[in-house]
């Protein structure tokens, strides 16, 4: 409870890159996952803004902010561009940030010349700890079929299944691995504005506790996939309607 209350604290009084203070609402939840099931699960609350401002031009592959000093960033982290319409980039690598431009996206067109906030993406880690923090049933022999698997949805309407293992007696087999492949993927980048499912063992019902800033610009999310999860961003209440 102390710590998740320093999280917060501590991303509320974040300074953004321009240096002026921010008091984002900020705080914590705890998700119950029920056991034996496909429990559909969003994050809903987000890193801190490292990044506001407005876009004042673009091409094909790059964004441009006149104003901006994108130095601060990170090149080894990911990040995502959210903008005033509800879309988003995800997953940009920190190094294609670089004075006031960001170079090597996909998918920019004119309307991108917007307000705009970047954060540090969650990724596998993040959410549920490089350790299994959120306590997912782990496999003690690097077998997913003994685990609680997380179903990360896929641009063409796949799946990439990720389960946490314990294996002692190869550090190769142990920590977050991609249930196809056995590779470590600790580092997988989560699309937070669309949701994933976290298919839990009969014997397994974690509590995953998530803290951070509430979102409070739109989110917009393409449904044109066989599945096309729509996640709980905040604010709650939400209906159909």
């Amino acid at each position: 409870m102390t710590t998740l209350k320093s999280v917060a604290i501590a991303v509320g009084l974040a300074s953004s890159a321009f240096g002026q203070a921010t008091s984002p609402v900020v705080g914590y939840e705890t998700q119950v996952l029920r056991p034996g099931e496909f429990n559909l699960f969003g994050v809903r609350l987000f890193n801190q803004a490292e990044v506001t401002g407005t876009f004042t031009g673009s091409t094909a592959t790059t964004l441009t902010d006149a104003n901006a000093d994108f130095s601060s960033l990170d090149a080894a982290t990911m990040y995502t561009i959210e903008f005033a319409s509800g879309s988003s980039i995800v997953g940009v690598p920190g190094a294609s940030f670089a004075g006031t431009t960001v170079s090597d996206v996909s998918g920019v067109d004119a309307s991108f010349e917007t307000g705009y906030v970047v954060r540090e993406s969650a990724t596998i880690s993040s959410v549920f700890g490089a350790d299994n923090s959120a306590g997912l049933l782990a496999s003690a022999a690097a077998d997913p079929s003994a685990a609680d698997l997380v179903f990360i949805p896929q641009p063409d309407g796949s799946f990439v299944t990720v389960f946490f293992s314990t294996f002692a007696d190869d550090p190769n087999f142990a920590g977050w691995l991609n249930s196809s492949t056995f590779e470590q993927v600790p580092d997988l980048v989560l699309d937070t504005d669309s949701g994933f499912f976290i298919q839990t063992q009969p014997t397994s019902s974690p509590s995953v506790v998530t803290s951070g800033a509430v979102k409070t610009l739109p989110s917009s999310i393409t449904v044109d996939q066989p599945f096309s999860l729509v996640g709980t961003s905040y604010p709650a209440g939400a209906t159909l309607e």
